[in-house]
């Protein structure tokens, strides 16, 4: 309980700028998470300068920040409905609640009224972060399960 007290004083979610650019990328060069949630850079610099730029200039990318730093980030795409919602979180911040400190901040910020998720069966984390969030599951197959939120 001490390390989750501790990790919900000091995460802060907040619209990433161009400012955060070099941050950015530098966790997104760092972090399996980022590229198991589907954002892989390509090898050479000005490519990855550009993709991160135009994510930027998107309004629904978010950074979560613990003490001054960038570990991870949570963003929202067009889908049915809604918007999905992905996010990712830096390996060495994981199972401290962080993440579901973080969703709960960007849900009382966002404008959205219908939120979706969808989340491998296999990742039981990603599901209680979306759970405590009041998240509820739709549907599934045998891999996947998506989620919807509701305001």
């Amino acid at each position: 309980m001490k390390n989750h007290e501790q990790s919900k004083l000091a995460v802060c979610v907040r619209q990433l700028k161009m400012t955060d650019q070099k941050e950015l990328l530098k966790l997104l060069q760092t972090s399996p998470a980022a590229q198991e949630a589907g954002l892989r850079l390509m090898a050479d610099e000005s490519t990855q300068q550009w993709a991160v730029q135009n994510w930027l200039q998107q309004d629904d990318f978010y950074g979560i920040w613990v003490r001054s730093k960038l570990i991870g980030v949570i963003a929202c795409f067009p889908y049915l409905d809604g918007s999905e919602l992905g996010y990712f979180l830096h390996k060495n911040f994981q199972g401290q609640h962080i993440m579901t400190m973080a969703l709960k901040q960007f849900l009382s910020m966002t404008s959205y009224c219908c939120l979706y998720a969808e989340v491998a069966v296999t990742n039981l984390p990603s599901q209680h972060v979306l759970l405590n969030n009041n998240f509820k599951l739709i549907s599934h197959n045998q891999e996947q399960l998506t989620y919807r939120w509701l305001r």
